[in-house]
C-alpha cells in the first residue's frame, strides 16, 4: 500500500486499459515538470555548470543476502531473522567524484 501512495504523490496512477488490465499511467502535470527539469539540467550542462547529485540509502546491521557465489570449501552466508539496527547513508557527487566531505552516516531511530 506505501507503493501506491508513494507513486501517487510523484504523479502517477493505475488505470484499466480497453483489455481490463491494469497500467501504470502519468499525470500531465508530472511529465510537464520532467521535461522542464530536463531542459534545465540541459541548460546548466551547456553552461558548464556543475551539476552535483544526492542520493541515500540504507542498510541493516545483520543484512544478509538471499543468493551469493560460493565456493566449494565455503560454509557459506548465514542469514538472520533480526533485522537488527538500520544505518542510513547519504552522499553527494559529480562529474569530479564525490564531494569532500558530504558523506553522512547515521543510525535511524
Amino acid at each position: 500500500m506505501e507503493e501506491v501512495k508513494f507513486l501517487d504523490n510523484i504523479g502517477f496512477r493505475f488505470a484499466k486499459c480497453k483489455h481490463k488490465r491494469h497500467v501504470l499511467t502519468e499525470r500531465n502535470d508530472t511529465a510537464a515538470k520532467r521535461a522542464y527539469y530536463l531542459r534545465k539540467i540541459r541548460r546548466y550542462k551547456q553552461e558548464k555548470r556543475h551539476i552535483v547529485w544526492l542520493d541515500g540509502t540504507f542498510v541493516h546491521q545483520n543484512y544478509t543476502v538471499g543468493k551469493y557465489w560460493q565456493g566449494k570449501v565455503a560454509d557459506g552466508v548465514y542469514s538472520s531473522e533480526s533485522v537488527g539496527q538500520r544505518w542510513i547513508i547519504v552522499h553527494a557527487g559529480g562529474e569530479n567524484g564525490f564531494v569532500p566531505g558530504a558523506l553522512l552516516i547515521f543510525k535511524a531511530k
